[in-house]
Order: structure tokens, then sequence, then C-alpha cells
């Protein structure tokens, strides 16, 4: 959802100025896609950790047991942690490119190179991710439980968005004229509607 709506916000205008100051409001789909993948981690962590609120054990050798189906808080905390997770997660996998591609000048011959290499770094760090993910984040799993997981993955995430965050007055941000693509958007549809 994010991924779909994070470019829209982003206004449409020529490049006016080049600035390294900005405001979080500039790269909020960023921000808030940390933020929501943090609380997402958090609430799965939460309800492994605490077996109040875990569903009730299913042994699915034993042919006398039977599965009861989970309902109330349980499933609301598992499903908006999962949700949540998820959404934030396109929200960074879409704007986290379109960040670094903007911290680099078109016309210049040197940042040209080095936006190559931008995007040559980004993808090794995804790769990277995906197999420490898969490899000592799904041993903390086996070895440790689910909530040291889950919890070791809030605060690498966690630690992600402090460096993110506290690089913004070094952030080269497009200072823009006129309205979102948004915006426009929504006057296009108003124009229309009667029409049909």
């Amino acid at each position: 959802m994010l991924r779909n709506l994070g470019p829209k916000l982003k206004p449409s205008r020529p490049i006016r100025d080049w600035s390294y100051t900005g405001s979080c409001s500039l790269r909020l789909c960023d921000i808030f896609g940390c933020l929501l993948v943090f609380q997402g981690l958090g609430l799965l962590a939460l309800q492994a950790h605490y077996p109040k609120l875990m569903p009730p054990l299913y042994n699915i050798y034993d042919k006398n047991s039977h599965c009861v189906q989970v309902s109330g808080t349980k499933v609301v905390l598992l499903f908006v942690g999962l949700y949540s997770a998820v959404i934030g997660f396109g929200g960074i996998k879409a704007g986290l490119p379109s960040h670094g591609a903007d911290q680099f000048k078109y016309k210049d011959p040197k940042e040209k190179g080095q936006r190559s290499s931008f995007f040559s770094w980004l993808l090794l760090a995804r790769c990277l991710g995906g197999a420490i993910s898969l490899t000592v984040f799904v041993w903390i799993q086996d070895n440790k439980g689910w909530d040291w997981g889950f919890f070791t993955s809030t605060m690498a995430m966690f630690c992600g968005l402090l460096i993110f965050a506290s690089r913004i007055p070094w952030y080269r941000i497009h200072v823009t004229n006129g309205r979102s693509s948004l915006s426009e958007i929504v006057q296009v549809n108003i124009v229309v509607r009667p029409r049909f």
C-alpha cells in the first residue's frame, strides 16, 4: 500500500534548488515505513513472549487433540502486527531507492558514477540482509525462541531508523514548485466525473 502511495505524495514539479537541509516531512514514506515495521515486529515479539497472548498449543501428532480457533485480542494483535510490518516494508522498499537517487546530481559526471555505485551497494545490502535474516535470525528463533527472533529483528529495525533519522540534516532535499501529484489526480477526477 505504501509502495503505491509513497510516490504519489512526492512533489511532481521540476527541481528549483538543491539543498543540504530539509525536514522530516519530505521523507515521510521512509520514516513512516520504518515506524510501521518497528511497531509490527514489536507487537509480534510481545505476542510471542507472553503465553497468555499466544493461541493454545496444538499437538499435530495426537489424534485426540483439537485445534481451538483463536479470537478476540489475540487475533487483533497478530494481524495488526503482521499487516503493519508488511505495509511498512512496502514503504521502505519503495522510498529508499528514490531517496538514494535524490542524493546525486544528474548532470555531474562524478556523481553519476556515485549514483550507480549506490544502487550496487543497495542491492548488495538487500541480499546480505536476506542472507542474515535467513540464517542468523532463523537460528535465533529455532534455538532461543520466537520472541528473541522478533526482538532482535525489532532492535535491528530500530537501529536502522536511528541511523536514517540522524542523517536528515545532511540529506539533499529537492525544493520544488507546485502541488503534489496526488492533488492533481484528485482534480482530474473531480473535473471528469460530471461527464460520465
